[in-house]
């Protein structure tokens, strides 16, 4: 597995798969979300109003890239990553799958 962070427009990101966090204590979409969400025609934010992403911390949703998002969106697959409440937010990620494990 190869796992690289990059900076600039994350739709332009050419990939297996793109990750990006949710926050569970917000309605909207922080930047990286948000512009992914706009490629896929408002589809993360559909599924966190219908409740199928909470973004609770340690939640992982899948969506695969339709075919009519190819163009606008150039990753495969988008990993929705749960992170929990916001102020909770740390930069210890051991400490989040470990609480997530136990």
């Amino acid at each position: 597995m190869n796992i690289q962070v990059e900076i600039g427009d994350p739709a332009a990101v050419s990939s297996d798969a793109l990750v990006v966090g949710v926050f569970s204590d917000q309605d909207s979409l922080p930047g990286p979300a948000d512009l992914i969400d706009t490629a896929l025609g408002g589809m993360i934010g559909k599924l966190k109003s219908d409740g199928e992403i909470k973004g609770r911390n340690g939640e992982l949703t899948v969506i695969h890239t339709p075919v009519a998002a190819k163009s606008d969106l150039a990753a495969k697959r988008v990993l929705v990553a749960g992170l929990g409440k916001e102020e909770k937010l740390t930069l210890d990620f051991a400490k989040m799958f470990d609480q997530q494990v136990s």
